[in-house]
């Protein structure tokens, strides 16, 4: 509230220390009825003493009697006026009987500035019948000096900015900045006037879009509404603040001791327009004249700062909300929405977004009469409880997603009957009641949002089917639990259980247990469990069953047993890590993959080389389309005795995008390799590849607690392969092969986006492959084959512990041991003399992770 009042003041002082005078060199006196002046006008008045008025301390000023007399003044007119009653623009028609219903007509431009200092000295006073016309752009500041003394003994308090009397119609266009500085004081004002009669017509005033009207004072406030059958239209885009103890935002106010009769006043307020107020007793809305409708459109936003200051208060006549509407308020006893007269209603014609956390407070207060939001399609979110007392009613449909965090209370024959519909989610946060309940297309009522397990629901009619129910439990002791309570059910409805029970945090349930849930005096409803996420690591099934099939009531529902099983994060998360050792594996290369047949170089080169290749692994739940691309560089030397060798160098980087059961993810590797080849003379080879590379790795999860992480590891390996090419006559060639990789993926530690702490142990591998290859040359320089492989690992255990932030945990040993068969095709081209295609396509079937595809293509140069 310190931070509001202080916007305030300044405003307030920024009022005060306005000049009172105008530029000299323009300046003129009054000006009155039926006369007319051009642009850039500045009129200054001021040492007049009413009810003398001999000084003549208007603006404007025309006292007409029936006639239609015009007034008017062009662009930028500045009126500067003090003394007692010295109005800025005052129409005055009098000497007639009917004076009330005199006319005129007052014209102004755009940009009007109006200053007026003194006691009951308003911005405009326009009385009987009379006509304004206000541009754009207008600006209009009042400071309050005290009370005006008529000489028949009345008083008048305030200053207002703009005021309409009897008949009058205001209209004023775009851009209005009005305030005021000083009690009882308003920036727009319809008023009846001291009138003994009774007109049918009451005052109007029409403001047009982006007005910013603001109060400094109690009792002053933004929007007053005191005229019989009277209007005011704010368009939309308004700003509106109030400072002072029993300053609303807009307010129909009627006392009963008025004279004559005060009525059936309208009030409508713009789309997007704001409404802030900060003090005791101060509210957003207040209706409080019979017959009154005070109008919201869409979009509406309200604050309030203060005890007892309530975001719509409706004691006599209707508060209509339009969809979107914005409600905070702040301060004890404070509610969001209230009604306190059976004579008082509000009625949401759309959604809204209602925020009173306070705990001496209420989010929606029905005591007497009736608060209403069925519109259906409307989205609510409530943050407060919600009370109905003294036959005070409130039906709220809360559709598409809506939220009510808070608590209910009835008493006194007070009705509360909440309608959830499409994924709409109570949160009750401490034991409630209402009259009706209907919930169904997966709505549901959260007993578990606060800790403890003695929150009791009591419904005395539900109905609907296909909603849910989430208790906290504890079913190993069979006695803690949240409790359902329902007296009349509909007929064949079922709904559904959720639990979060504390005996499974850190363990299983054993033995044969019963809680009691739920009570349906009716017996009407069923209730059937099933799974649920809580956000840990796991989904939660419980098991309820009806009373007489374990000898207790057929009235009764009881939680007899609960299931568990990884949650969509938590496989995700172990997902990535099998996806991880998947992509480190399917990396590792055979020598012909690598290099192609480098024997059919020449004697004695180096060679540079190129290669990428694209493939797609499939996991049990996840699939990884990856990208590697690798560049090296050897040196080849020869001789006759002990055949060729080859020692060179490979860089390489691999991307994959993953896609999980419930998320997706990307992967990276970069690795760096050396290794020595030699072919002997009789066809045999060897191929030795030390390997160290980095991964990392990003995971998203979806799902109602989506999950985030990164983390990244290290890895290493080394790798043996020995085989021997046998050539037969046509440039035929077998070549049987066998080949150990040994690796090793380093241990990793982190913490996910929503604090669950992961610890994963090291992995050992070892990869064993027999298999062949048989081809053809078609010449020295280029032949082609097809491949067959039989791999086993080995070892490929790993144990991995998870820790939830609500305490759930988990350890688990994963085991990679496998086997699995690929088979492929490929050939080898000579382009020139010192360059070599070769490329090969390859498929892997059996084992837990499948290599759907691998494409494989490269380049050498020989120098």
């Amino acid at each position: 509230m310190k931070n509001k009042k202080t916007l305030h003041l300044a405003i307030a002082l920024a009022i005060s220390s306005m000049p009172l005078f105008g530029v000299a060199e323009a300046a003129r006196g009054s000006m009155y009825g039926g006369e007319s002046v051009g642009d850039d006008v500045t009129i200054e008045a001021s040492a007049n003493a009413y009810p003398s008025l001999v000084g003549h301390a208007f603006g404007i000023y025309t006292n007409v009697t029936n006639s239609a007399t015009v007034t008017s003044a062009g662009n930028r007119l500045t009126i500067t006026t003090t003394g007692e009653a010295g109005d800025g623009i005052r129409s005055n028609p009098s000497g007639n009987s009917d004076w009330q219903n005199a006319t005129g007509t007052i014209n102004i431009g755009n940009d009007l500035t109006i200053t007026v200092s003194g006691n009951s000295a308003d911005g405009l006073n326009i009385n009987g019948s009379t006509v304004l016309n206000i541009g754009d752009n207008a600006t209009i500041n009042t400071l309050y000096n005290g009370e005006l003394k008529y000489s028949n003994g009345d008083t008048s308090d305030g200053a207002h900015a703009v005021r309409a009397n009897f008949h009058a119609t205001i209209n004023i266009g775009d851009g209005l900045t009005a305030g005021t500085l000083g009690e009882s004081s308003h920036a727009v004002y319809a008023a009846q006037g001291r009138s003994t009669t009774n007109p049918t017509g009451g005052s109007k005033i029409n403001i047009g879009k982006g007005a910013v009207l603001s109060t400094a004072g109690d009792g002053s406030h933004t929007v007053m509404m005191a005229s019989n059958n009277g209007k005011i239209v704010i368009e939309e885009g308004a700003e509106m603040t109030t400072l002072g103890d029993g300053s609303h935002g807009v307010a129909a106010y009627a006392d009963t001791s008025a004279k004559g009769s005060v009525a059936n006043g309208a009030v409508e307020i713009g789309a997007g327009s704001t409404i802030a107020t900060a003090g005791g007793g101060s509210h957003g809305v207040f209706a409080n004249m019979t017959g009154s409708v005070l109008s919201l459109d869409d979009n509406v936003g309200i604050t309030t700062e203060g005890d007892a200051s309530h975001g719509l208060l409706a004691q006599r006549g209707v508060i209509e909300a339009g969809d979107g509407l914005n409600i905070s308020v702040e301060g004890s006893g404070s509610h969001g929405a209230y009604v306190n007269a059976a004579t008082g209603s509000i009625e949401f014609l759309g959604g809204a977004t209602i925020d009173n956390n306070d705990n001496d407070g209420y989010a929606i207060y029905a005591d007497k009469g009736t608060i209403t939001g069925t519109a259906g399609n409307s989205t609510f979110n409530i943050t407060g409880n919600m009370y109905a007392d003294n036959s005070g009613s409130i039906d709220l449909d809360m559709d598409n997603n809506s939220v009510f965090t808070g608590s209910t209370a009835l008493a006194n024959s007070g009705t509360i009957n909440l309608n959830l519909k499409n994924n709409s989610y109570w949160h009750v946060t401490s034991s409630s009641e209402v009259s009706s309940l209907h919930v169904s297309g997966g709505s549901m009522v959260n007993l578990s949002h606060e800790a403890g397990m003695n929150t009791v629901v009591t419904v005395d009619d539900l109905s609907g089917s296909g909603g849910v129910f989430k208790f906290n439990t504890e079913l190993d002791s069979e006695a803690n639990g949240d409790k359902l309570v329902i007296n009349s059910s509909e007929t064949g409805s079922t709904h559904y259980v959720h639990v979060n029970d504390l005996s499974l945090i850190n363990g299983e349930v054993s033995g044969e247990k019963k809680l009691h849930l739920i009570t349906d005096n009716s017996s009407n409803a069923s209730f059937v469990g099933e799974y649920m996420d809580t956000g840990g690591l796991w989904d939660v099934l419980p098991t309820v069953e009806r009373g007489d099939t374990l000898g207790e009531s057929a009235n009764e529902w009881y939680l007899t047993k609960i299931e568990k099983k990884e949650n969509g994060n938590t496989e995700t998360i172990n997902d990535g890590f099998a996806s991880d050792y998947s992509l480190w594996r399917a990396t590792n290369d055979t020598l012909r993959k690598r290099l192609g047949d480098i024997r059919s170089g020449e004697h004695g080169t180096d060679g540079v080389w190129a290669r990428m290749y694209h493939g797609k692994l499939k996991g049990q739940s996840y699939t990884d389309k990856y990208h590697t691309y690798q560049l090296g560089y050897d040196k080849t030397r020869y001789d006759e005795k002990n055949g060729q060798r080859t020692n060179g160098i490979v860089l390489e980087r691999s991307e994959g995008k993953l896609s999980y059961t419930a998320g997706k993810g990307e992967t990276g590797l970069t690795a760096l390799g050396l290794y020595t080849t030699w072919f002997g003379n009789k066809g045999h080879y060897t191929d030795i590849v030390l390997r160290a590379g980095h991964l990392d790795h990003k995971m998203n999860t979806y799902g109602e607690y989506a999950e985030r992480s990164d983390y990244d590891n290290a890895a290493y390996s080394i790798s043996f392969e020995y085989g021997r090419q046998k050539n037969y006559e046509k440039g035929w060639f077998f070549t049987p092969q066998a080949q150990i990789t040994l690796g090793r993926m380093n241990s990793v530690d982190f913490t996910t986006e929503r604090g669950t702490k992961i610890d994963v142990d090291g992995l050992t591998s070892a990869i064993g492959r027999i298999g062949f290859e048989v081809g053809r040359k078609i010449s020295p320089e280029s032949s082609y084959y097809f491949k067959l492989g039989a791999f086993h690992e080995f070892d490929g255990d790993r144990d991995v512990s998870m820790v939830a932030a609500n305490g759930e945990n988990l350890r688990k040993r994963y085991d990679n041991g496998d086997t699995w068969y690929e088979f492929g095709m490929g050939a080898q081209v000579q382009l020139s003399r010192n360059t070599h295609f070769y490329g090969d396509i390859e498929r892997s079937f059996g084992g837990d992770t499948k290599k759907e595809w691998q494409v494989n293509t490269g380049i050498r140069w020989e120098f």
